[in-house]
């Protein structure tokens, strides 16, 4: 899985995670959420970067299911450098539990991703706006003096898929 990748890497040595498409290209379901709290690690799809709106590119699906926590994407460690990755996600209430937040960087009593840099990354909320409730997309939180500092978001797209008004 993705995580497993991820936890191999040592912190505070400039690791990579190298992520690579398999065979067909198909989306990967995501399995378990993905934790980086590592610090100064790079975690960095190959290949043909995620466009907006479409499923080319490294994509990750996950929903709320007993395997996830009330995020896909939960990122704690400073200097985390996130690139070239797509992910596809339900937010608020199913049967496993509640997204809260399909990507949450930082933690309410540390708040530590400082200069944190995310590239050609896609979030997606793939269910109608008003189902079950809206999670954030990314929820930025901590509480140290001076907050979070050194946060970049370069060629990302973060939102919901498709939200139609429903014709009544």
């Amino acid at each position: 899985t993705l995580q497993a990748s991820i936890d191999q890497v040592r912190s505070d040595t400039n690791d990579y995670c190298l992520v690579a498409p398999h065979t067909g290209g198909t989306i990967l379901a995501l399995g378990t959420a993905v934790d980086i709290n590592e610090d100064r690690v790079h975690v960095l799809g190959v290949g043909d970067k995620p466009a907006p709106m479409s499923y080319n590119g490294l994509a990750f699906e996950g929903y709320v299911s007993t395997a996830q926590d009330t995020e896909l994407v939960n990122v704690t460690g400073a200097g985390v450098e996130l690139g070239g990755l797509k992910f596809l996600g339900t937010s608020g209430t199913a049967g496993g539990g509640t997204i809260t937040a399909l990507m949450r960087v930082g933690t309410a009593a540390s708040g530590t991703p400082h200069d944190f840099w995310m590239h050609d990354v896609h979030i997606e909320n793939t269910q109608a706006a008003a189902a079950n409730g809206t999670a954030f997309i990314v929820n930025i939180t901590g509480d140290v003096g001076g907050g979070i500092q050194g946060i970049r978001f370069d060629r990302c797209w973060l939102g919901n898929w498709n939200w139609a008004p429903a014709s009544v």
